[in-house]
């Protein structure tokens, strides 16, 4: 039996899942911006909300967003920062995808220092076509 991965494509009928990676550069006090990765066009709005919450707005729908991964850069002196992702918006729908960006050190909301990257991955379906349901 071959070694399935967890990268590995899913099994669906007629759409395979895509990928959107893309890192933003953190800003002190401000919202961070965006740094690289996919095509800047598929990134719109960044806003901060408050201490380490962010709203990231892209400009694709999006039918459902299969896995999401946030990964800070450390710096020289670890401070075992970390993100998640969370509340997801406009899954399902022709409204571009947003997404809430939280990010914390040590147990409490911080804002990424400047010049830090914060690393997103997107494992996203575009289409219900085909959908199994």
């Amino acid at each position: 039996m071959a070694t399935v991965y967890q990268n590995a494509s899913l099994k669906t009928y007629g759409v395979a899942p895509e990928e959107i990676s893309f890192y933003l550069v953190g800003a002190t006090g401000a919202a961070p911006t965006f740094g690289g990765g996919c095509p800047s066009a598929m990134v719109g709005a960044i806003t901060r909300t408050s201490a380490g919450i962010y709203t990231v707005n892209l400009t694709v729908p999006v039918q459902a967003v299969i896995s999401h991964v946030v990964s800070v850069d450390d710096t020289s002196t670890p401070d075992y920062s970390g993100g998640t992702i969370g509340p997801i918006s406009n899954e399902a729908t022709t409204t571009p995808l947003a997404f809430q960006l939280n990010i914390e050190t040590t147990g409490s909301a911080a804002d990424m220092a400047t010049g830090r990257k914060i690393r997103i991955r997107l494992r996203i379906q575009r289409s219900s076509w085909g959908k199994m349901t």
